[in-house]
């Protein structure tokens, strides 16, 4: 897909305008696609276990 380098910037227009996204992954890979989805504009809705958050963070947060 050719993008052109204007759809990154806050007014332009981008070809995932109006895209509704739900993202329920758990693992790094889900997290990478969103955030490309996010970047061509999609609104991305993040769903976490309430009870136990996001489990990649929760492993960051035990590593430091």
């Amino acid at each position: 897909m050719n993008v052109p380098e204007k759809c990154f910037e806050p007014s332009a227009a981008c070809p995932l305008d109006g895209v509704r996204v739900i993202d329920m992954s758990c693992l790094v890979s889900g997290y990478m696609v969103s955030l490309q989805l996010a970047d061509f504009g999609a609104e991305v809705i993040k769903i976490e276990d309430p009870r136990r958050g996001d489990p990649p963070q929760s492993v960051a947060d035990q590593r430091y």
